[in-house]
């Protein structure tokens, strides 16, 4: 009856020891960084893992590999929008672009508005997010928005003020802007943390409601998406206490 244990206990201990020793794929070590806080993490277009330990390795393999196969089979039956939403949330966008030429109008900004309330660091790909707002493409009043979002921004005046929380120098000229005071007091609170000196500061302007691209309120934050190079008399304050030290 003993041997039997030690048969299993030796094939137990030989599996786990094949496990440590698969290797990352050679597509997915490229994607590999070091963090601060969490060690090492996992940052590919097709597979996040944060953090990212070795015995990982033959998980993100898999994921990698059906991944993979999906975007194959995506395009052999011409479904685009699936390839963009097999890439990880930071490569949406990228994955977007490379297939632009393919999608109708109708597709086209449907998909950018959902990649656009799926992004949270909008700042890092802000000139292709500009370009892709600005595409000389019909349709983007009608698909860019939801039919709420499309009711909000009729109703509102013909100007509208808009506001922008932020901490890094000119970090207001940006395409995200926001109707509430409140929310972007509370975003530049957040950009505080991070900054040398602790400080966040609320831009302040008034626009024609005409030279809004878009308005989403699909992440509860008010938006009014904007091309930065049209903003004019922008007044930039101090907060005076961030919310996080109220």
């Amino acid at each position: 009856m003993c041997v039997p244990m030690a048969q299993s206990e030796t094939s137990g201990a030989t599996i786990d020891a094949e496990a440590d020793e698969v290797e990352l794929h050679r597509d997915l070590v490229p994607y590999l960084a070091e963090s601060e806080v969490l060690g090492e993490v996992l940052k590919a277009p097709l597979v996040f893992m944060v953090p990212y330990l070795p015995v990982m390795a033959r998980l993100a393999n898999e994921m990698y590999r059906t991944k993979t196969e999906g975007i194959r089979r995506a395009e052999a039956e011409r479904k685009w929008h699936k390839i963009v939403w097999l890439h990880e949330k930071p490569y949406r966008l990228s994955a977007f672009l490379s297939i632009r030429e393919r999608l109708s109008d109708r597709e086209y900004w449907k998909a950018l508005g959902s990649i656009w309330i799926g992004t949270e660091n909008l700042h890092d790909d802000q000139e292709h997010w500009l370009r892709a707002l600005t595409a000389h493409r019909p349709g983007r009043a009608r698909w860019l928005m939801g039919d709420a979002d499309r009711a909000t921004l009729a109703e509102l005046g013909e100007e509208v003020t808009v506001y922008r929380g932020f901490a890094r120098s000119g970090g207001y000229r940006a395409p995200s802007w926001s109707l509430s005071l409140s929310r972007a007091e509370w975003f530049a609170s957040r950009a505080a943390l991070t900054s040398p000196d602790r400080r966040g500061y609320v831009a302040t302007t008034r626009l024609p409601k005409s030279q809004a691209l878009a308005y989403t309120n699909g992440r509860g934050e008010q938006e009014i998406i904007l091309d930065p190079a049209t903003l004019q008399a922008v007044r930039a304050t101090a907060i005076s206490q961030p919310t996080w030290a109220r």
